[in-house]
């Protein structure tokens, strides 16, 4: 084999030199110089927030009318099954349909912006309502004021100065999370004619752990 020429040692020296140099700059910044990886690891990333949120439509809407028994005194009016009582007023069935379409379990309450005697005057009214699962096993509990009224007993009048629980856990699956609120009012004969409207406001609530 002949003799290496001086020039091919001296690129041979220069390549040697080069590689030190390369191999001292990475290392003085952490980097570690390897052969080809064979395998190699990624991440898919996924943050889940809560919502908590519900859907109320529907009103109910008992129509025009009058107590026309003149033996009576009130008309009596149920809007979970269309019947009237001593008043000639005609309607459908109808109630506030009230889903929870959150991501969550809530608590749900209510409140309206008038009792029996701003929302409808006169001689003794009532305005009442019960809650009802619309779905089977909706709420955990259907109550008002600590009593269930699920089964069609329309409870007490109601009392604006608080906010009353209708429901201590209203589910977030989707075949199970929807209610109806049916309302009840007892009309007096010397009740003022004219337009009657009282706003209902539902209110979810988080559901401590």
């Amino acid at each position: 084999m002949s003799d290496i020429s001086n020039k091919t040692l001296a690129i041979l020296v220069g390549v040697a030199i080069c590689i030190s140099l390369v191999g001292i700059f990475a290392a003085q910044r952490g980097v570690i110089v390897t052969g080809m990886a064979s395998t190699g690891t990624g991440q898919v990333n996924l943050t889940i927030t809560e919502i908590t949120s519900i859907l109320v439509t529907n009103n109910i809407d008992f129509g025009a009318g009058y107590v026309n028994d003149s033996a009576q005194d009130w008309a009596y009016l149920y809007s979970n099954n269309a019947s009237t009582t001593y008043g000639n007023w005609s309607f459908s069935a109808q109630s506030v349909h009230i889903k929870n379409d959150g991501s969550v379990n809530v608590t749900l309450d209510i409140k309206t912006s008038k009792n029996a005697t701003g929302f409808i005057g006169g001689t003794s009214p009532d305005f009442k309502f019960f809650v009802n699962e619309t779905e089977a096993t909706a709420c955990f509990a259907a109550v008002v004021n600590g009593s269930s009224y699920s089964t069609g007993d329309f409870g007490p009048n109601y009392n604006i100065s608080k906010d009353l629980r209708v429901c201590n856990n209203l589910k977030m699956e989707q075949a199970a999370n929807e209610l109806d609120m049916y309302a009840y009012v007892k009309v007096p004969k010397n009740a003022k004619a004219e337009a009657k409207t009282t706003t209902i406001t539902f209110t979810a609530g988080t559901i401590s752990n």
